[in-house]
């Protein structure tokens, strides 16, 4: 959805155990954010009640700090969606986009009775409710806040609940 050149790297974890896999995965996850600088990381809610995507949150917030950050929701059998405070809206087309790349990169979800094309659509109308806004039709992205950056830039960072801090400051 507007990347023009993007690397997958699969590596060898064992789903369902990431906490147990945990010093291998932080290493990973730190040799990555030392090879790439981008402008914006997206991460799993921190909510998550699966606890591989708990795990990729909180090594994300912890090892990209100096980056912009967004947590996202994932629909799925825990139900466990939860308020949001940054909303985007989409048009239709871009709805449509979205929900097709939905369906078409994540092939080992598809078997999940909730993987459909109706699941994401309502959950996106349903978010454009609670944003008020007559036209959104997308799920938001999930902040802690939002601190300035001196360029002028923004970044969203986690506070207390991530990473034992709220000073305000870079870490």
């Amino acid at each position: 959805l507007g990347a023009d050149r993007f690397t997958l790297q699969v590596l060898g974890y064992r789903d369902g155990y990431f906490p147990a896999d945990w010093s291998g995965i932080k290493r990973s996850v730190d040799d990555l954010s030392r090879a790439v600088d981008g402008d914006l990381v997206f991460t799993h809610a921190g909510s998550d009640l699966h606890q591989d995507h708990r795990t990729l949150s909180e090594l994300t917030w912890n090892h990209f700090r100096s980056h912009t950050i967004l947590e996202y929701e994932i629909v799925k059998y825990d139900g466990n969606l939860g308020p949001v405070s940054l909303f985007v809206p989409l048009s239709q087309e871009q709805l449509a986009r979205k929900v097709d790349a939905l369906m078409t990169s994540f092939e080992s979800q598809t078997r999940k009775a909730w993987f459909t094309r109706s699941t994401f659509e309502a959950i996106a109308r349903l978010r454009g409710v609670e944003s008020g806004l007559r036209r959104c039709a997308r799920p938001p992205a999930s902040c802690g806040r939002i601190v300035r950056r001196p360029r002028g830039c923004l970044r969203m960072r986690q506070g207390d609940e991530r990473n034992g801090t709220d000073d305000g400051g870079e870490h």
